[in-house]
């Protein structure tokens, strides 16, 4: 199998490294991507249906990569735990306002 920990065994790394250094600005991040992409191969339960290790590795990597990014951009509503100090005035509610002006 090629995710064997020998680094003979694991020849398409270095390739996904080269590739993920343009994308990411850390070599954490690089690192955690690569250990993610290892563990979701890790666990599948069949690997028949992979043809060649090197594309199935570097779709993984960029899936793992867009998943990140999209979770990177939703702001949870959770972490705004004072919704008054936002100073957002609803102006729908206060129609002299809007004549006002």
């Amino acid at each position: 199998m090629w995710l064997d920990e020998r680094p003979r065994h694991r020849p398409h790394e270095a390739a996904v490294r080269a590739w993920l250094r343009r994308w990411m600005p850390r070599d954490q991040e690089i690192d955690d991507v690569i250990q993610e992409a290892y563990c979701r191969l890790a666990a599948l339960e069949d690997i028949t249906h992979i043809g060649s290790g090197r594309p199935y590795l570097f779709q993984t990597t960029h899936n793992i990569v867009l998943e990140q990014l999209r979770h990177a951009k939703i702001a949870r509503i959770d972490q705004v735990t004072d919704m008054a100090s936002l100073s957002i005035a609803d102006q729908a509610t206060q129609p002299e306002r809007a004549r006002r002006r």
